[in-house]
């Protein structure tokens, strides 16, 4: 794809922000978040909140410049009208699963890889991705809770994606990634593993060994939070009597 080298006119104009605004964000942007440990579907996690404007110019990224730039099939997250209940169901009743985990995978992935990004599959000039490099990275890595990092943890991973389809295709497999989780199903998943390890470290990325795994016929298949082990999804038991407990003590609430 040719370099395209648009102007900071042109980038406003898309961005629907002010030019020197958004010189102004690009500048002071490592000044402009808040942080802190949150409960994230009952995992505590470090988030990293960008101030209003920034999110706003954040988020025109995304929808205007990321999120056109197609994507292999295999993604299931930060893709419009997909999700993680639609990531599991690609696994229903599969003889086994297998599944890889990207070790922090957000600061894992470096300010030179999201600018590769812009200057790649984005194909803007150096000026304009050293600028949008700044304006979506804080501290030399994607921050975790911004509108615009899925969607580059998204693009960085796209070369790896493509290998995960070839592994799986010779191995008769089926193969899904939502966000850092990847998950092949079928008789040789477990062949799948290492050539899938070794296509994320040769992209810089690491995996969770101790949440690599293989479930067969005696180990329950859970796919993002989905067991996938039946012909239908459904929840892990514990999920399901989280769900009752709030359920109830809603009912309770409303009845008082």
């Amino acid at each position: 794809m040719p370099v395209q080298h648009y102007s900071e006119r042109w980038l406003s104009f898309t961005l629907s922000h002010p030019r020197e605004r958004i010189q102004a964000l690009a500048s002071t942007a490592e000044r402009l978040y808040i942080s802190g440990w949150r409960n994230v579907k009952g995992k505590q996690r470090y988030i990293t909140e960008p101030f209003e404007e920034l999110k706003a110019v954040q988020r025109a990224v995304r929808e205007q410049l990321l999120l056109p730039i197609p994507l292999s099939s295999i993604v299931y997250s930060d893709v419009p009208g997909r999700s993680a209940t639609m990531n599991a169901a690609q696994h229903v009743n599969q003889p086994n699963v297998a599944s890889i985990d990207i070790r922090d995978c957000y600061p894992s992935m470096t300010n030179a890889m999201v600018f590769r990004v812009f200057r790649g599959p984005v194909a803007l000039g150096d000026n304009l991705a050293h600028l949008l490099t700044r304006l979506t990275t804080l501290n030399g890595h994607l921050p975790q809770g911004t509108p615009s990092s899925g969607a580059l943890a998204n693009l960085i991973l796209s070369p790896v994606d493509v290998i995960l389809e070839q592994i799986a295709a010779g191995l008769g497999l089926i193969v899904t990634r939502y966000v850092d989780n990847i998950d092949f199903s079928g008789v040789r998943s477990r062949e799948a593993i290492l050539p899938a390890i070794a296509a994320l470290q040769a992209a810089g990325l690491s995996v969770r060994h101790k949440k690599v795994m293989n479930a067969g016929y005696r180990r329950a298949h859970v796919v993002t939070g989905n067991l996938v082990d039946g012909r239908h999804l459904r929840l892990p038991r514990q999920k399901r009597a989280n769900v009752r407990a709030a359920v109830h003590e809603i009912i309770q609430r409303y009845e008082e």
